[in-house]
């Protein structure tokens, strides 16, 4: 028997509450079981119990044996003296508070159904990927639904997260934080760290000045990226590239900022998703758009997606590389990519900007942006397909992912909205 699940079978009131009594023969009735503390000090908070017709209002600890409280040495912590009630599954001995009161104590152990106990046991030493996979189609697909949608809820909240994290290090400019998610959202998982870095070396608000200058805007981005260094010039454009960011670097100080080659990857990169193509991009976005956060929180997803159309220019559709011609054009930035963008980029800053004002209605639109986009189609979404979970958008995927993420790979069942379900129809 686990802890975790006395603390789940107490949360939930799952056991026999007839004729309930301590240990000590006291009549015990619950009123409240009490908010969950995640914090130092007892497992639940604000209780309300009624004992022999007294009614009282405190913490309430758990533990498997009534020893444990000395154990935990609960007996000489006065934060534990407002504990009303001790709740065990076996009780071993009698124990005190740190004023030397008695502790009444409740045993759970002939008060939990066999089946709830065996069910739950079935969870725990699953070895698939989502141990409750085999109750799955016994779920009824509200239930399904609601535990998606907290997991998504919890997603958003990790990933506004990550915008406070890019607006700390920014000196609180929304306008550098959504250059710096936009750069490295663009880069993907092989370039995205890369790319993230050169936003950080070439501050947007250098990049500003050369706001409509489509050609300044990537003779700065190539010429910080490194990725021109070294290189002999093979075209025209190339030689002026080069030229240009040696008289902008000179102007803005930004000699010493210029990357090395080492930071891009290229192996088993389709030439679309090349780094050159990825900074052509963005130069391309920054160039016609003078304000990227008004762009990502005020547009609506129609104008996001004609925005994010992005086509780099002219040399970049015929070079994959400086200086080595393409054998095919290549396109600009795809649907898929898009949609990337509008997930990692524009949800989370919506959710981030709406916890800064606490104004709900910019999260309201983060999830109406997802619930319109297609769901993921990655490792984890093709499992919960596989296993009968449907999923019909990319709210309902990227709560599955979270889901997955942080509950079924660490087996946290009795956390869990579907695992309550399991248990509670044992």
């Amino acid at each position: 028997m686990q802890e975790e699940l006395i603390h789940f079978v107490w949360r939930n009131q799952l056991f026999n509450k007839l004729n309930l009594s301590t240990v000590s023969g006291q009549s015990l009735l619950i009123l409240k079981q009490g908010l969950l503390n995640n914090d130092a000090g007892p497992d639940f908070s604000n209780g309300k119990t009624v004992m022999d017709e007294l009614e009282w209002i405190g913490d309430i600890e758990i533990h498997y044996n009534s020893s444990q409280w000395n154990t935990h040495k609960h007996d000489q912590d006065v934060a534990y003296n407002q504990v009303i009630l001790h709740v065990v599954w076996e009780h071993d001995k009698n124990v005190y508070r740190h004023d030397g009161s008695m502790l009444p104590t409740l045993e759970l152990k002939d008060r939990v159904q066999p089946a709830i106990l065996d069910q739950a046991r079935i969870l725990m030493k699953s070895t698939n990927h989502v141990p409750c996979q085999h109750f799955l189609p016994h779920i009824d697909k509200i239930h399904v639904s609601t535990v998606l949608n907290r997991a998504l809820v919890q997603r958003l909240e990790q990933k506004s997260e990550k915008v406070f994290t890019e607006l700390e290090q920014s000196s609180g400019n929304w306008e550098e934080a959504a250059f710096l998610l936009i750069a490295e959202a663009l880069g993907s998982k092989v370039n995205g760290k890369a790319l993230k870095e050169l936003a950080r070396r070439l501050p947007i608000n250098i990049l500003k000045k050369y706001a409509g200058n489509l050609f300044q805007i990537e003779a700065l981005m190539f010429g910080i990226s490194g990725l021109l260094r070294g290189k002999k010039a093979s075209s025209q454009y190339l030689n002026e590239l080069k030229q240009e960011f040696t008289f902008l670097a000179g102007k803005h100080g930004l000699s010493e900022k210029v990357m090395e080659l080492s930071w891009w990857k290229f192996m088993r990169l389709r030439p679309s998703n090349f780094p050159t193509i990825r900074i052509a991009q963005l130069a391309r976005l920054i160039a016609e758009n003078s304000n990227l956060f008004s762009l990502f929180i005020h547009s609506d997803l129609n104008e996001l997606n004609g925005k994010l159309k992005l086509v780099q220019s002219e040399y970049w559709q015929k070079h994959y590389t400086p200086g080595k011609r393409s054998k095919q054009p290549i396109p600009g930035l795809g649907q898929a990519s898009i949609n990337n963008i509008i997930l990692n980029v524009t949800v989370p800053l919506l959710v981030g900007y709406g916890r800064e004002l606490d104004e709900l209605h910019y999260q309201d639109r983060a999830i109406e942006f997802l619930a319109t986009l297609k769901p993921e189609d990655n490792r984890i979404t093709k499992m919960w397909n596989s296993l009968g979970i449907k999923l019909i958008n990319a709210a309902e995927s990227q709560g599955s992912i979270e889901l997955f993420n942080a509950e079924c790979s660490y087996k946290k069942c009795l956390s869990c909205g579907i695992g309550y379900q399991i248990l509670k129809s044992a």
